[in-house]
């Protein structure tokens, strides 16, 4: 998976060449924090400004994990959007 990550950008195509060809998101927690200094740095912003950090865990048909990501967000730049 690592390799085939280096290739492309898509978590899907990744998967998919490691031989997933169908996933589902299980969950996604979303909570606020202040950065670190070297995400501060990444981010262009200042390590006082808080982040929207999304952990979020995709499973397998059997529901077995099989990828879990982190991501962070500028608080102040981003608007999200939860549909049922």
């Amino acid at each position: 998976m690592r390799n085939a990550l280096k290739t492309t950008a898509s978590i899907s195509e990744a998967l998919r060449s490691a031989g997933i060809d169908n996933y589902a998101r299980r969950s996604t927690t979303v909570s606020s924090r202040l950065p670190t200094s070297r995400e501060a740095r990444l981010l262009h912003q200042s390590q006082s400004r808080p982040v929207i950090v999304s952990k979020a865990v995709n499973v397998d048909d059997d529901e077995t994990p099989i990828e879990f990501g982190v991501t962070l967000f500028m608080a102040d730049r981003v608007r999200l959007r939860f549909d049922n």
